[in-house]
């Protein structure tokens, strides 16, 4: 399946909460690496970065504070597309959902997270990882 038009999308989702919770931080963020994703999350959508111990198995046994149960590194709620990527957005892409958007209900999808991005008063690190929320 070729998912280079959703791994272009996903990397602006996660260029722009990466400025937006920079410039909430007074930081710059040209110096953030957003490649892996961020965690963030609101009421359209939630996107995780990809983390170091995603591949270690026991890591979730040692550490019971945090949980990937029902989580995917993107989600977007209404449609209910979910999609995850390999270290790297871009990076051996899946889609996870039966939901494959084509080009417009996809742009929609975009557009729709980052316009949510301009409502959110006071952006903040958000990870379900770290919550345990499901």
């Amino acid at each position: 399946m070729d998912t280079e038009r959703y791994d272009a999308g996903i990397y602006d989702i996660a260029r722009a909460v990466a400025y937006v919770l920079a410039k909430a931080e007074g930081s710059n963020p040209e110096h953030w690496d957003y490649g892996t994703g961020v965690c963030y999350y609101n009421d359209t959508f939630e996107i995780h970065g990809f983390w170091q111990h995603e591949d270690d198995d026991t890591f979730y046994e040692r550490h019971d504070d945090f949980s990937r149960e029902g989580m995917t590194l993107f989600h977007h709620y209404e449609s209910d597309f979910r999609f995850e990527w390999y270290k790297r957005i871009g990076r051996s892409s899946e889609v996870l959902s039966e939901v494959e958007p084509k080009m417009l209900p996809w742009y929609k999808i975009v557009v729709d997270c980052l316009e949510s991005l301009q409502d959110d008063e006071a952006p903040d690190w958000k990870c379900r990882h770290k919550e345990g929320k499901k």
